[in-house]
């Protein structure tokens, strides 16, 4: 079994299966994880068999935060949207807050994990469960103004050889003071090698992205936070395009407890020396 084999949507088969399928076309039913053979269950308030955008959003104890993103995404007129919600086994209220959302009149699909497993894993079950052509990464912390989807996905389709595209990101406080911009330049892999400037809120083709293996589980198993760079640097030295949107459409919450501010602290040796490795040929 290859990491591609491992992105192939309910890997089930005969009877299991068809039920599997079966209960995922049911409107707000529930899929055991005995049948899925995941350490998760999925619900879903919706039939979709494909949309335009699967908006990801991971989920971890930040349940105080989930209104805020899950409606700037529904204020995005326009493309069809499934928002799917990944709860990485929150210990907080998380779960409960995202279960209201299956009563909207949303495509909503939430993905409630038993285990904590991270970042990586949260977003590549994302992946491999929604129905979009398209994806959008977003964190439960953040959030969208209201044509980020429509702007990403024409840029995508005007430009079929995409494999992503990205807008510019107003970082903000917790008191909602500006704070920098990233994701503010053009993707260029000479620049990357030198340090990551891109977010990971960012449109993905779908098929493209799990052709290319998804988030990187190896990263995963040395430090946290820089699962972005990795998928970054792999599309630069595949020699991918990504287009560039040169206005914001999105925001980012810095925290003093941020998942990146917590690599920068234990892990940045590590995972340096985890990329040098992987991409020696290259930086």
């Amino acid at each position: 079994m290859d990491m591609l084999d491992d992105l192939t949507p309910y890997k089930t088969d005969g009877i299991i299966n068809m039920l599997a399928r079966l209960a995922s076309y049911l409107h707000h039913t529930q899929l055991p994880s005995w049948l899925t053979r995941r350490n998760f269950t999925v619900y879903r308030n919706h039939r979709l068999k494909s949309c335009d955008v699967s908006v990801i959003i991971s989920l971890y104890n930040y349940g105080r935060y989930l209104n805020t993103a899950v409606e700037s995404v529904m204020r995005n007129l326009g493309p069809v949207v499934e928002i799917v919600i990944v709860n990485d086994a929150s210990t907080d209220d998380s779960f409960s807050i995202a279960q209201q959302f299956l009563q909207s009149n949303h495509h909503i699909t939430l993905i409630d994990k038993h285990r904590n497993t991270g970042l990586v894993d949260t977003r590549n079950i994302g992946l491999r469960h929604c129905v979009g052509n398209k994806v959008f990464i977003l964190d439960a912390d953040n959030w969208i103004f209201d044509d980020c989807l429509s702007a990403h996905l024409e840029m995508m389709n005007a430009n079929p050889s995409l494999v992503a595209c990205f807008g510019v990101i107003e970082c903000f406080d917790e008191s909602g003071g500006f704070v920098r911009h990233v994701s503010n330049k053009p993707f260029d892999f000479e620049t990357l090698k030198h340090g990551n400037y891109i977010d990971a809120m960012a449109m993905f083709d779908r098929k493209k992205l799990i052709s290319i293996g998804g988030y990187d589980r190896g990263i995963a198993k040395v430090g946290i936070g820089w699962e972005d760079y990795e998928l970054w640097l792999r599309i630069g030295s595949l020699g991918l395009e990504v287009g560039f949107i040169d206005r914001p459409l999105s925001r980012y919450l810095v925290k003093p407890d941020s998942m990146l501010a917590q690599t920068d602290k234990f892990h940045v040796h590590t995972l340096i020396k985890y990329l040098n490795n992987k991409y020696d040929a290259y930086l």
